[in-house]
């Protein structure tokens, strides 16, 4: 392969994006509620996808208040294969939200890190988005509880809890409606809470100058120095085999 290389982001389909989600992304699944795929091909190869999707949470669209909800969308799941080109993250994600901006009317894009993942944000960071803490920017969303089973070898987590509508899970333990509060019980059964710190929450507004100051200028939250990372073992959002990409338009 050249040192530089020619590549293409464009509109995929569904399908096409699960291939590489399902293997290569830390969750392996897709978003619950999916908006618009996009693809980076070099050639006939795909070898990353980034996905826009809907947060199930109204609050979350919000980052600029009401007015603007509807022209907000998550970047939900994004992932590259192993031997993309070195910047073929930051790459596709840069050029896949002008592209949904164009097509889909979308300026305000947002997105999660992982700390559970053993991410930081630094594609995040490598392409100048802003950082605005964990969660929502709400001190009760900066950190999350998942549960350890009283042997250590099952961790369920509050995510998977926090959708559990049914509440199956506190049932196949032994819980109904009359035993109170389900995470009180399960605690009295030998389950121990773990405190995690939230997912980190990055920024970025697309349009001309004079649009893209404006969002920034009703943005609800403060603009934070970046996290960087610390003495835990963490994976890297942007790497690859080394080449660097042009793009094809």
């Amino acid at each position: 392969m050249s040192a530089t290389t020619l590549a293409v982001v464009e509109q995929i389909s569904y399908e096409d994006a699960e291939t590489i989600i399902l293997k290569y992304e830390w969750l392996q699944t897709m978003p619950r509620i999916t908006r618009a795929c996009y693809g980076l091909r070099i050639g006939d190869e795909l070898l990353g996808v980034a996905i826009f999707g809907m947060s199930t949470s109204s609050e979350a669209h919000a980052i600029c208040g009401q007015d603007y909800a509807a022209q907000s969308i998550c970047l939900a799941r994004g992932a590259c294969v192993p031997h993309a080109p070195a910047n073929a993250a930051s790459f596709l994600i840069r050029h896949a939200c002008k592209q949904a901006c164009r097509e889909f009317g979308w300026q305000v894009f947002f997105a999660y890190s992982d700390p559970d993942a053993g991410e930081v944000g630094t594609v995040y960071q490598a392409v100048g988005w802003k950082y605005i803490g964990n969660g929502n920017g709400r001190v009760a969303e900066s950190f999350h509880v998942d549960w350890k089973s009283p042997d250590g070898t099952r961790t369920i987590t509050s995510n998977k809890l926090n959708h559990d509508r049914e509440k199956k899970f506190f049932r196949s333990l032994g819980w109904t409606e009359l035993k109170g509060d389900p995470r009180a019980y399960i605690q009295h059964l030998g389950w121990k809470p773990i405190r995690r710190p939230g997912k980190g929450r990055y920024i970025w507004f697309e349009g001309t100058r004079t649009e893209k100051a404006e969002l920034a200028a009703r943005c609800r939250y403060q603009f934070l120095s970046y996290p960087k990372r610390g003495n835990v073992a963490t994976r890297t959002d942007d790497a690859g085999a080394g080449t660097q990409l042009l793009a094809i338009y």
